[in-house]
């Protein structure tokens, strides 16, 4: 997790999207257990 957040700090604003994204992925994935 530390590596994507300072990724997410790092990369400008239009990334987000691609973060949320990444999140949502997660988020099934932990369902999915």
């Amino acid at each position: 997790m530390p590596k994507r957040n300072a990724g997410f700090r790092a990369k400008p604003r239009g990334s987000c999207i691609f973060m949320k994204s990444l999140n949502l992925m997660d988020l099934a994935l932990d369902k999915k257990k």
